[in-house]
């Protein structure tokens, strides 16, 4: 009788799970290479069949390296082989092969397991095998229900609501995912991964908080994570994310302190500056938000919002020469930017430059032709030109889109029009 290559599909859970270390003090590189080469002496030894001498090597490596997920799982199918829960000649083929594919590259069929399940058909972990397989092969339907399976007959196997969690979050199925992540912390609080990836799912549902204190307690679980919470931004937007939000609560104090944070988690993240610098310009703090926005455009010298935060800041200094040239320059990168133009307008308006402020508040039309304070601008701009027919029909248009919280504009503009009405009539009546 064959015996089917069973360890094929231990080893591709094996280097799944090794992608996921943790611990709860950051090890030395000695301490990391001492562990790994002490799991590889152990699965030598399970695949000689030293069951025995195999866990005391496991349990030395996990010293240097506590939570390393390949070597609890390698102890507990050591441990299920001396329980009889695993025949002694289906462990040999299982580390033997381990041995072979962690020193050579190989790939693990479905067949191997679908066997395996079928002569252990109580055994979770196959399940759980079976449907991490799936989930490489892409096939959604039969990885939930395999990891569904491998948690019935295992209630407490937390990796199961770790994976099945992943899977839901990527099908949008949020609240089934945070319940997964939940569990899984609750059967081992001491695991980052969980963390991590409940950090992900809270930022996604737009909690901002509760991401934060994820990431920040997968980053004291395993150190490490910094690296990868930099390159992914996930802990940089978290932070970013929150400052937003206190930003319309104009808690400004607050915000900042997370743009910082934001800051000292990745400094080459263009968005924490912009938000820092319009904190800044809000706080009254014009120099600071320049310097901010100059940071910005540095880092991104064709981003129309750092060009267009800093011709706003200049503007609230009363510098309008800077703040056209940032506006310009927005526009030559960016034709449809309506605040460039509509701030340009203001700019060329206070300047009695009415021509110029025309033709910018008729490109605010152009770009947005619901816009009523474009109409509400461009008509005052024709009125002190005279131009007084397309002034009224400005005002007019102004009154009947502008929402009604503009009562008192609409009255205002109701009273200009009617006026500049009975002027022209009285002047063709003179004529």
């Amino acid at each position: 009788m064959d015996c089917p290559n069973y360890s094929k599909i231990f080893l591709f859970f094996f280097l799944f799970q090794g992608i996921v270390l943790s611990q709860y003090i950051k090890p030395t590189p000695e301490q990391m290479d001492r562990s790994r080469l002490l799991y590889y002496e152990a699965i030598e030894q399970g695949a000689s069949g030293y069951w025995e001498q195999a866990i005391i090597k496991l349990e030395e490596a996990e010293a240097y390296n506590s939570q390393d997920r390949r070597i609890s799982l390698a102890k507990k199918i050591l441990y299920d082989i001396l329980d009889g829960k695993i025949d002694e000649d289906t462990g040999l083929d299982v580390f033997k092969n381990v041995v072979d594919f962690t020193f050579r590259e190989g790939t693990s069929e479905i067949r191997f397991i679908d066997r395996t399940i079928a002569n252990y058909p109580d055994y979770a972990i196959f399940y759980l095998y079976r449907g991490v397989i799936h989930e490489f092969l892409h096939d959604t339907t039969q990885t939930l229900l395999d990891y569904t399976t491998a948690l019935e007959k295992d209630s407490d196997l937390y990796y199961g609501y770790y994976l099945r969690g992943k899977i839901y979050t990527s099908l949008q199925n949020f609240i089934p995912a945070l319940n997964d992540f939940n569990r899984a912390i609750q059967l081992a609080p001491d695991w980052y991964a969980n963390y991590y990836e409940r950090g992900k799912l809270f930022q996604i549902l737009g909690k901002p908080d509760d991401s934060i204190a994820d990431y920040e307690m997968a980053h004291r679980l395993y150190p490490p994570l910094d690296k990868m919470l930099i390159e992914s931004l996930k802990i940089c937007e978290g932070y970013n994310n929150r400052g937003l939000k206190l930003i319309e609560k104009k808690e400004y104090q607050k915000a900042m302190t997370d743009f910082n944070r934001a800051i000292e988690w990745n400094s080459i993240f263009y968005e924490p500056y912009m938000n820092r610098g319009i904190v800044f310009r809000n706080m009254g703090l014009y120099q600071s938000a320049i310097t901010d926005f100059d940071h910005v455009i540095g880092l991104d010298s064709s981003n129309i919002k750092g060009y267009l935060n800093r011709a706003l800041t200049y503007k609230k200094m009363g510098d309008e020469k800077k703040a056209e040239q940032d506006l310009l320059y927005t526009i030559t990168i960016n034709p449809n930017t309506k605040q460039a133009y509509q701030n340009l307008g203001e700019i060329y308006y206070q300047q009695r430059q009415f021509d110029k402020a025309i033709t910018a508040f008729e490109n605010v039309l152009y770009t947005d032709s619901t816009d009523h304070w474009g109409y509400y601008w461009v008509a005052l701009s024709y009125d002190a030109k005279r131009r007084y027919p397309e002034a009224i029909k400005a005002y007019e248009k102004f009154i009947r889109i502008a929402p009604e919280k503009y009562y008192e504009h609409k009255v205002k503009m109701y009273e200009r029009a009617e006026r500049l009405k009975d002027w022209l009539e009285k002047k063709r009546s003179k004529e």
